[in-house]
């Protein structure tokens, strides 16, 4: 069977926590939570359109500061339960 890579970013760790425990459920393989602290004008290039900052399921990370934290999830899921794999990221405040 196929299986495929999630990465997900989170802003909080007990979510991200939440969210590798239920991948864990579906027997997701190689679930890690890890800690990204990093520069916010790298992270705000990424999402800024149109001269508007957005910051999916993150209201904290603001343009202008300095640093920006965030927790990472991965895990490799199977594709045939890949699309649970990400109802369960965004159900629990993570996003792609």
């Amino acid at each position: 069977m196929e299986s495929r890579t999630l990465t997900a970013h989170f802003a909080d760790r007990r979510q991200a926590g939440a969210a590798a425990s239920r991948l864990q459920a579906l027997r997701a393989q190689d679930v890690h939570v890890s800690e990204s602290v990093h520069s916010s004008e790298a992270y705000t290039s990424g999402l800024q359109t149109n001269g508007e900052w957005h910051a999916p399921g993150s209201s904290d990370i603001l343009p202008g500061s300095t640093l920006a934290e965030d927790y990472l999830l991965s895990a490799v899921v199977q594709a045939d339960i890949h699309h649970k794999a990400l109802r369960i990221v965004e159900d629990n405040g993570g996003w792609i």
